[in-house]
């Protein structure tokens, strides 16, 4: 199961690229993509200033990707993209067949039940399953085996809620989980 682990460099975008490890070397892939976006508005103007913008997000992606790597069988790859956010991640898990997206699930602002706005986009139009992490520290013990992992997969008649189930499936293949289905029905 390929993996893409989206980061925007923040605490919360830690807790997904651990997330995503703990699940890339669970599932015996081992391979896992970091990749940032980087708006082109946040881009400074001239080529050596976006070139020195563009080497900082490399280095700090790439230092998360040795300390991810290290003492494991992982293989971690770098992407930082320019564009906007979504469709960046949405065409690199096209591109890199991905099977699951990982993000943070942490917004600025509206409080704890809130997903961030990029996490809220991705899980609506990404054609692949979407896992927003607040905290990897359950996934963590999951993928060591120290406890079943409980998840909630929301379903509709959509091909990216079978992919959902599937990917579900190959996770419970290696380790146990509570699987809850949810989804929403208008009455109307």
């Amino acid at each position: 199961m390929s993996i893409i682990a989206g980061t925007d460099l923040s605490d919360g975008g830690a807790e997904a690229i651990t997330a995503a490890a703990a699940i890339a070397i669970a599932t015996s892939d081992h391979e896992l993509t970091l990749a940032h976006v980087v708006g082109a508005a946040d881009l400074p103007d001239g080529d050596a200033g976006r070139e020195r913008v563009l080497a900082e997000v490399r280095s700090r992606l790439e230092a998360d990707a040795a300390r991810l790597a290290a003492g494991t069988p992982l293989q971690v790859r770098i992407e930082v993209v320019v564009g906007p956010a979504v469709d960046s991640l949405i065409g690199l898990a096209e591109t890199e067949g991905a099977r699951l997206i990982v993000v943070a699930a942490t917004a600025t602002r509206g409080g704890l039940l809130r997903l961030g706005s990029t996490a809220e986009a991705l899980i609506a139009r990404a054609p692949v399953p979407v896992l927003a992490v607040r905290d990897a520290s359950a996934i963590r013990a999951w993928a060591a085996g120290d406890r079943p992992l409980r998840a909630l997969v929301g379903i509709d008649e959509s091909a990216t809620a079978d992919v959902a189930i599937q990917v579900i499936k190959e996770l419970r293949a290696q380790r146990p989980i509570d699987v809850t289905l949810g989804t929403v029905y208008y009455a109307d």
